[in-house]
């Protein structure tokens, strides 16, 4: 009789071992696929995060060479009647056929540029390439509408400090180190 419980004590003993071991495999198993999941999310997140880059680099920098055209256009539209009415003592002809026709080209551009930002940039960079769009456009039918009053700093201002957080973020966004310390250089150009 011993005999037999020797070998029922040794079958639980040798069953339950396996059953323990089966146990154990299958938790280590469930931990390494959640670890193999977690791992190819975090892939899946950063080839989503990089996958647009060059789109997103060629529509920042072709709306960044658009804003910067129209605010040259506006400031050389200030700037050729500011001298016309020193040469002529007065205000000088109606901007309204330049300036409408500067308008609609540069305001068209933007907004089919920030549309298709929408589609590829966070909605932090497609905000601000908005906000940009809209501030020189408020701008530009400010200096229309005012055209005898040549002082807009305050615009000037309003429009600057906004393409350069549009410049900054974008840089964020594209992995740029990005130098708070040092003035973006988005007015150079070449005109």
């Amino acid at each position: 009789m011993a005999d037999i419980w020797t070998a029922v004590v040794s079958a639980a003993s040798a069953l339950s071992g396996v059953g323990l071991t089966l146990l154990a495999t299958r938790k280590n198993e469930n931990r390494r696929w959640e670890r193999e999941r977690e791992a190819r999310e975090t892939q899946w997140l950063r080839e989503d995060r990089h996958r647009f880059i060059e789109n997103k680099r060629a529509l920042y920098a072709k709306l960044l060479d658009e804003l910067r055209d129209w605010f040259w256009d506006l400031s050389r539209g200030i700037s050729d009647a500011n001298a016309y009415a020193e040469q002529h003592g007065e205000a000088g002809p109606d901007p309204d056929d330049l300036m409408d026709r500067s308008y609609l080209e540069h305001s068209g551009e933007c907004r089919a540029l920030v549309a298709e930002m929408t589609m590829l940039a966070p909605g932090e960079m497609a905000n601000l390439g908005r906000g940009c769009v809209g501030l020189l456009s408020d701008y530009h039918l400010l200096v229309i509408k005012n055209w005898g009053n040549r002082d807009f700093t305050h615009q000037v201002k309003n429009v600057t400090t906004w393409i350069e957080k549009f410049v900054a973020e974008g840089r964020t966004d594209l992995g740029v180190a990005t130098d708070k310390d040092v003035p973006m250089s988005w007015m150079t150009s070449n005109h």
